[in-house]
């Protein structure tokens, strides 16, 4: 415990020997204090209190928040993770569905199609029909389909004075070419005493698979 004179002499620290100065409460060497004894229970006291190196009161005080906090963040990249799947697989499904819907809604047109073919082609064996039933025969290749609706021009005389009979139209309209923008083919056979009519289909093709044909009722 350090001291100072009365009589004004220099006073010196008693824990370490360094020079005092005057009315001084404190060592400037080793910080000890100088004078009553309560100074220096208070020096010690002040010592014992740990004023650094503190654990982080978030891990040691609230260890239940510091938990809450690392599943929440788990649970939120969990939701990111099922959430991307599910827009993965809702895109995937969507985009099969589309496919499907496209393929459906073609074969239905291709079907559709189809029938407006074959009534057209009725319509015009009916026409053929009602043709050769006033002229004795069906039309030639070079009078075709478009005679059931114009009279076909005698370039012939005595050869095609049949036409005479000629009481037309026996189409509705022009049905020349089918659903798909092909000409319907006519081809007369037998020397006109039978026909064959027929669509191309889809194709366009007289050799495919689609081709819708009809022939006469003697054929």
């Amino acid at each position: 415990m350090g001291s100072t004179e009365p009589n004004g002499h220099e006073a010196f620290c008693l824990e370490c020997g360094a020079r005092l100065a005057p009315n001084s409460r404190y060592c400037v060497i080793c910080y000890h204090p100088v004078g009553r004894s309560e100074q220096r229970l208070h020096s010690i006291a002040a010592g014992q209190v740990a004023t650094t190196n503190r654990p982080d009161p978030a891990i040691v005080f609230l260890p239940e928040e510091h938990e809450a906090i690392l599943r929440r963040r788990s649970r939120r990249k969990l939701a990111a993770i099922v959430g991307a799947i599910v827009i993965t697989l809702s895109s995937a499904s969507w985009f099969v569905y589309q496919s499907g819907e496209r393929d459906r809604q073609k074969r239905k047109l291709i079907a559709h199609r189809e029938e407006m073919a074959r009534n057209e082609l009725r319509m015009l064996a009916d026409g053929l029909e009602r043709f050769r039933a006033d002229i004795g025969r069906y039309p030639t290749a070079e009078e075709g389909l478009g005679s059931l609706r114009v009279k076909p021009y005698n370039s012939i005389p005595g050869i095609r004075a049949d036409l005479a009979n000629w009481f037309g139209p026996y189409v509705d309209g022009d049905y020349e070419l089918d659903p798909w923008g092909n000409d319907y083919v006519y081809q007369a056979t037998n020397d006109c005493g039978g026909f064959d009519l027929s669509s191309t289909g889809p194709n366009g093709s007289a050799d495919s698979t689609t081709t819708l044909r009809i022939t006469s009722r003697g054929e």
